[in-house]
């Protein structure tokens, strides 16, 4: 393809992306598909399964435990956030009070 054609499909592509929200920030109003953030460290949540890999034997396989429970900690402590503005007031696009902020937009 030439690179004219790839332009146009990706401008395609960004334009039907953006038509395509599902969610509305109920702090800043935006149209948006949110965006899943886990609690803690990624960081931190390698440091500990190295520490408890290395500890497993003396600690009778305890560590191993501790660093499960951070790791389930983690992943079930997940937020649905906003991707322009961070914050957790995210609306489904459906739900009243979404089509209330949108009808308000639209009036502006």
């Amino acid at each position: 393809m030439k690179s004219g054609t790839m332009e146009r499909f990706k401008k395609i592509r960004q334009e039907r992306i953006a038509n395509e929200y599902t969610h509305v920030c109920g702090n800043c109003h935006s149209k948006i598909t949110p965006l899943k953030k886990n609690s803690g460290s990624f960081v931190i949540e390698i440091i500990v399964w190295v520490a408890a890999l290395l500890l497993a034997k003396p600690t009778l396989g305890l560590s191993i435990l501790i660093a499960f429970g951070y790791s389930v900690y983690r992943f079930t402590s997940a937020k649905t956030v906003c991707p322009v503005c961070g914050s957790e007031n995210v609306l489904p696009r459906q739900s009243p009070a979404a089509q209330a902020i949108l009808k308000e937009e639209d009036a502006k």
